[in-house]
Parts: structure tokens; C-alpha cells; sequence
């Protein structure tokens, strides 16, 4: 996924802490609030850890089915596949 307009951590967390739990891992690296920052999830762990990447900023989901609803929610923060 790849965002479309800028991020807001207020909204981003949330919405990462909220994926079904078919989504068994997320990463990427997105800026966040005008900052870049390694999103990683796994299980029910998230960080949102600062980085000096220089990157496309991109997420990656990856599950079975429920990775379509998660990508579905995320879409709303202006994620699109």
C-alpha cells in the first residue's frame, strides 16, 4: 500500500491496532506527521519507530483473506494498494 496523502500518527496507530486478526504481520516504512518511520506489526505487537530511510514510502500486509478488509480500513487514511 502506498499512502495518497499525508499521514497523521493520531490516526494511523488506531487504525494499525485495529487490523482483524488475520493480518499476521505489517511493515513499511511511511511518513508520519512530515517524519519517515518503520511501521512494524506483528501479532498484536506495533512499533512506529523513527528512521532516516530515504525510501518510497510503502506498507506491506501480509495474512490470509482478512488482509483485504485490513487494507479496506487503512484505505480511509489514504493507504491504496
Amino acid at each position: 500500500m502506498r499512502p495518497s496523502r499525508p499521514l497523521a500518527a493520531a490516526a494511523l496507530r488506531p487504525a494499525l491496532e485495529a487490523l482483524p486478526e488475520g493480518v499476521l504481520r505489517a511493515k513499511g516504512l511511511l511518513v508520519v506527521d512530515g517524519a519517515a518511520v518503520l511501521v512494524q506489526r506483528v501479532g498484536r505487537r506495533l512499533a512506529i519507530t523513527p528512521c532516516d530511510a530515504a525510501l518510497e514510502p510503502a506498507l506491506v500486509l501480509i495474512g490470509d483473506e482478512a488482509v483485504w478488509d485490513g487494507a479496506a480500513a487503512l484505505a480511509a487514511l489514504g493507504l491504496s494498494s
